[in-house]
């Protein structure tokens, strides 16, 4: 996705925020953050495919924040977003003022739900696997 708005906005400056959720410690590991320079100066998109939980999206806003980025500055960009994310964005403080742009809220409809069926989600949005990889011989 990244690389879909690189195309569309070519002078714009890009960073980078690694986050994960470890469910065994129940915390958010940050691994990599890179920012360009001056960000409090300019808005910011935050593109993540899919939002689950919205536990690290969260944080990802967090981080900017820190950065002293104001949250109407922020834009957030997914493609598909779970009932689960949406509720804990729209309960996080921080993310008060924050837009956020979404193509499907998942389960909002009657229609297929798709993070339910969380193993199959990457073949249908990449046409990709999870499958285990067949054992060497």
């Amino acid at each position: 996705m990244a690389e879909g708005v690189r195309s569309i906005i070519p002078s714009a400056y890009m960073g980078h925020i690694g986050v994960y959720y470890d469910l065994a410690t129940d915390s958010v590991i940050e691994f990599m953050v890179t920012m360009p320079n001056r960000i409090h100066d300019r808005p910011v998109l935050v593109i993540d495919p899919f939002i689950d939980s919205g536990i690290t999206a969260c944080a990802a806003i967090d981080i900017i924040l820190e950065y002293g980025v104001l949250p109407e500055n922020i834009h957030f960009l997914t493609l598909i977003i779970s009932k689960q994310g949406y509720n804990k964005l729209n309960a996080n403080s921080s993310s008060a003022g924050v837009t956020f742009y979404a193509t499907r809220i998942d389960g909002h409809s009657d229609d297929e739900i798709w993070f339910d069926d969380f193993d199959n989600m990457n073949e249908r949005l990449y046409r990709t696997t999870n499958k285990p990889r067949r054992p060497q011989s």
